[in-house]
């Protein structure tokens, strides 16, 4: 896993907040956005959202690069806390399949994270 201190710490405070349903829609669901985890690129990182083909291999693994770091997070913070965790409506293990495969790549991810009952 790739990112710096305060990426994790950031993308921990957003998945904080789902867990304690604290979030600016009152709801179990953190909206992270995939740049945040993400190196900077010039030539990756345009305005107008659409890479030049001699940069596209590199916006693929930047971006397989942001979903893997955020994965990370994802598992740690299920290792602390007593949560079923999804990402765009997928289970974890069908994620990380998507993100290998490529179709679980997104610019921004919702991260519904929601606390067990304790019995």
């Amino acid at each position: 896993m790739n990112c710096t201190v305060r990426q994790a710490v950031g993308i921990w405070d957003e998945l904080t907040d789902a867990y304690n349903d604290k979030t600016r829609y009152d709801t179990h669901t953190a909206e992270i956005y995939s740049y945040r985890l993400e190196e900077y690129r010039p030539g990756v990182h345009r305005n107008t959202h659409d890479v030049p083909e001699m940069f596209l291999d590199d916006a693929k693994r930047i971006a397989i690069d942001a979903a893997e770091a955020l994965l990370g997070l994802i598992l740690i913070f299920q290792e602390k806390h007593s949560c079923k965790i999804t990402v765009e409506g997928m289970t974890i293990p069908q994620w990380r399949k998507a993100i290998k495969n490529g179709s679980g790549l997104f610019h921004r991810y919702h991260v519904k994270v929601v606390p067990k009952k304790r019995k």
